[in-house]
Order: C-alpha cells, then sequence, then structure tokens
C-alpha cells in the first residue's frame, strides 16, 4: 500500500499549475514475545513493506514498555529486523509491565508503524 498527496500551486512568473507529489510506502512492524527470545533482557521487532513483505533496513526502532518506559532502539538489519539488550533492572520493569511496544516513527519514505508483544507465544 502506498500513501500519497498532491499539492497544486500557480507559478508566480508564467501563471502554469505545479504539482508536487509526495509517496510514502506503508509498513508492518511485528514484536517477538519478550520470553520467545531466551533472554528477557533483549527486544526485538521486524520492519516490512506492508505491500510485498519486503524487509525495510537501516530504520530506527524504539522499544518501550507497555507502560511507556523506554527500554532501547536500535536500527534494522538487512533482513529489517532490530534486536536491543538492555539491563535487568530495566528487563524486569519490561516483564512487570507484560511486555513491550516497538515503534517505527516513519519517515520522508515510509509511513509509521508499530506492534505489541506479550511475555510469551
Amino acid at each position: 500500500m502506498v500513501s500519497g498527496c498532491a499539492v497544486v500551486g500557480q507559478d508566480a512568473v508564467f501563471g502554469a499549475a505545479s504539482v508536487t507529489l509526495t509517496w510514502r510506502v506503508a509498513t508492518q512492524l511485528s514484536a517477538t514475545p519478550l520470553l520467545a527470545l531466551g533472554s528477557p533482557g533483549s527486544v526485538s521487532a521486524t520492519l516490512e513493506n506492508a505491500g510485498d513483505g519486503a524487509p525495510v533496513a537501516g530504520k530506527p526502532i524504539s522499544f518501550a514498555t507497555r507502560s511507556s518506559t523506554a527500554l532501547c532502539s536500535a536500527t534494522t538489519n538487512a533482513t529489517g529486523t532490530a534486536t536491543c539488550q538492555f539491563s535487568p533492572t530495566v528487563a524486569l520493569r519490561a516483564l512487570l509491565a507484560g511486555g513491550y511496544n516497538a515503534t517505527f516513527a516513519g519517515d520522508g519514505d515510509y509511513l509509521p508503524s508499530n506492534a505489541s508483544a506479550g511475555l510469551l507465544q
């Protein structure tokens, strides 16, 4: 899915109309359950193109507890996966919150998306 917008304006010199198009690709983010990774001190999410399922690399993903306490952030790799680890104290916060949220804020090319994961699969 692609989202876009068109802006139509008039050129001050020639009076001709001009059009500016901006298109951004829809994304889909999926998060791995907290305890499925083998360590409660790590989180992982995968960012994909919502249209064709292709991985989206080089994009920042932010991770936070379900109560909005920041955990960490990581950049997606060639497979679209971002993984990061944090201290046992922070891991306890994520466990007590019952899971975490992963967020891609979007950019000039891609629309934002988010995902949540619980403790177990």
